[in-house]
């Protein structure tokens, strides 16, 4: 199966705040870099949430 991405249109947020403390928010190619507080949003608000 192949993987899921934004090419598929599945948006990729990244919480900044973990960015930073795993010092990876420089090395990041894709996804947009938001915080916890919309991020639970857009899983409150979503019809489906993949969890790994």
């Amino acid at each position: 199966m192949a993987a899921l991405n934004e090419q598929h249109g599945i948006p990729i947020i990244v919480c900044g705040t973990c960015a930073d403390y795993f010092e990876i928010k420089e090395r990041l190619r894709v996804g947009t870099i938001s915080n916890m507080y919309r991020i639970m949003q857009l899983q409150a608000e979503a019809g489906h949430v993949l969890y790994p």
